[in-house]
């Protein structure tokens, strides 16, 4: 019997060429994925004291002693009025990183317009508590004039007052024209999440703890 030597074609050789070029580019593709995630864990073994060290020294972050307890009684009488409960992880949370950024609330300005200024009296002492100045504003007319007495690094503001549902917001659409860049937060009754962030404003919220964290937002950007 005689036996014909194998042979390949050029059809097939062509297939699995290709065959093998698309796997290759697979490997490589993936490759450095995984050479990511290697070298991630390699850094955070490597410097794992380092981290866990410093991890330590921002958890054992605090404000003063007689500070925090005013921040903290404020924050809950504010919580309070509204009808929330904030967990104590997230008012402990909230405390470090007012003391992480204790320098950046020292002598900052805020400017608050809000028709019942006894309904944020818990919220403005939490601020205060930081060493936060807080002018209050019960009118337009009001917030108008105080803004040209002194610079203020943000406005807090409710929506609806002097009996206009919308006031808040016509009041930004004016300071936006007066060429005024002051941060808005919007701090109101109820949000609705369909809603989302009215144009313009830094954030809207009716939470107390969220509100401090949206200040704290804006007063690292500007004063950090």
């Amino acid at each position: 019997m005689c036996h014909r030597p194998l042979r390949w074609t050029q059809t097939q050789y062509t297939v699995g060429h290709v065959s093998a070029t698309a796997e290759l580019v697979q490997i490589l593709q993936t490759l450095p994925s995984f050479l990511w995630i290697a070298l991630a864990f390699l850094v955070v073994a490597w410097f794992r004291p380092q981290i866990a060290t410093r991890l330590e020294s921002l958890s054992s972050i605090k404000l003063p002693g007689g500070t925090e307890a005013q921040f903290n009684a404020a924050v809950a009488n504010a919580a309070e009025t509204k009808n929330i409960a904030i967990p104590s992880m997230a008012q402990a949370r909230l405390a470090r990183r007012a003391a992480a950024n204790a320098t950046v609330f020292r002598g900052a300005r805020v400017l608050w317009i809000d028709d019942n200024p006894n309904g944020i009296a818990a919220e403005k002492q939490a601020l205060q508590a930081l060493g936060v100045h807080v002018d209050v504003a019960q009118t337009n007319q009001d917030a108008i004039r105080l803004l040209g007495l002194r610079s203020q690094d943000l406005l807090i503001s409710d929506i609806s007052r002097e009996g206009d549902p919308g006031a808040g917001l016509k009041f930004l659409s004016e300071l936006r024209s007066m060429q005024h860049p002051e941060p808005v937060i919007f701090y109101i009754g109820h949000v609705d999440p369909e809603r989302g962030t009215p144009a313009h404003a830094f954030g809207i919220t009716d939470r107390p703890d969220e509100l401090l964290d949206y200040v704290m937002d804006v007063l690292v950007r500007r004063r950090g």
